[in-house]
């Protein structure tokens, strides 16, 4: 029994020593051991040491519920939202497979206008479009087929928030691929109405949703079959700006203002990098977007060596041959709010995915 307590006192010595590294000295560490970079960092150390163990689970918001959205209580959803109108400027690719879900759900947090510039060469999505539009939805596919390279992301945003800044009170810049889940507001318009009321732009983190241990596409929606991100809240951040206070985009993440506007996160302040796509604080504990970037195996594999990204193949390549990571942390915030807010969804609760 010495031994054994021994050998307990010294193994957790060792992964105590680790976790200091991790955090202290993550960039300088993590090829040592043969782990992924940030948030993966310490489940991959301990992974590469004790010989291909799965990532670690840290299920820290298993009994999440968003506020206000519980399905149960009917009335929230008559209580009237501050009166803003708050739109969405979008790029996408060949995204027909989640595009549906996507529109429902930012459709069901407050957004009430979505603008789609198409970057497929065929204009693939105007009839879908057309069918949104005709269903009474406030959504427009405007065909942007410009070459790929890393400056059409930012040509696209530019184009959408100057044709239709005169229709709406704000714009968020976000990808087809990023949810906005809310945790003390019932929609967006209570955020801004809260954290951007004088106006300029407001800035929110990522969190990076990996494969949960998906081999490849299957028909559930996106934020059912990916539950587990990384342990901390991503360092890049995507921007939500009052409409008459844009000049344009500084980056694909972040935005120039004018009248002396301030740019700032969720706490009033904000760490951000040269040009605002980084922003050192994270903070999570009021809205942060989910990013499903990487998605099954098999779809990552097609987006970054087949299809490629709006950012062309001098900016794909660099994904390609890169095994998407898996994700540590289980988080079902995304679903939970999209399950309460559009019913038709809770049927995907009934069976497992085993994709």
């Amino acid at each position: 029994s010495v031994a054994r307590s021994r050998s307990s006192f010294v193994i957790g010595l060792l992964i105590g020593g680790l976790l200091f590294l991790a955090l202290h000295m993550e960039d300088q560490v993590y090829q040592m051991f043969g782990a992924t970079p940030g948030c993966d960092t310490v489940a991959g150390m301990l992974g590469g040491m004790f010989g291909g163990l799965p990532q670690i689970e840290l299920s820290v918001d298993d009994d999440y519920i968003p506020p206000a959205v519980l399905p149960w209580e009917e009335e929230l959803y008559d209580v009237p939202s501050p009166d803003m109108k708050v739109a969405i400027c979008a790029i996408i690719k060949d995204s027909e497979t989640f595009i549906d879900e996507w529109i429902d759900y930012n459709f069901a947090v407050g957004f009430h206008a979505i603008y789609i510039y198409d970057n497929t060469p065929r204009n693939d999505f105007r009839e879908w479009g057309q069918k949104q539009y005709e269903a009474g939805r406030n959504l427009q596919v405007i065909h942007f087929p410009e070459e790929n390279n890393n400056l059409t992301q930012k040509n696209a945003y530019n184009g959408c928030a100057h044709r239709f800044k005169n229709e709406s009170d704000y714009i968020a810049f976000i990808d087809d691929d990023e949810f906005l889940v809310l945790k003390k507001h019932r929609d967006i318009s209570e955020l801004i109405a809260e954290h951007l009321p004088d106006g300029g732009a407001l800035t929110i983190s990522w969190r990076r949703f990996g494969s949960s241990n998906k081999t490849q596409y299957s028909t559930v929606p996106t934020t059912r079959r990916f539950m587990y991100r990384e342990l901390r809240t991503h360092i890049r951040v995507k921007s939500i700006v009052k409409s008459e206070d844009f000049i344009e985009m500084q980056s694909a993440h972040s935005v120039f203002v004018k009248n002396n506007k301030t740019i700032q996160d969720t706490t009033g302040g904000g760490d951000y990098d040269w040009d605002g796509a980084y922003n050192r604080n994270r903070p999570d504990d009021v809205a942060v977007f989910n990013h499903y970037k990487f998605k099954s195996d098999k779809e990552w594999w097609y987006k970054e060596c087949v299809r490629q990204t709006v950012l062309g193949a001098g900016m794909s390549w660099q994904g390609c041959g890169e095994p998407p990571k898996v994700g540590v942390t289980y988080d079902d915030a995304a679903w939970k709010i999209l399950r309460a807010r559009v019913p038709k969804y809770r049927v995907f609760d009934e069976w497992h995915d085993r994709s």
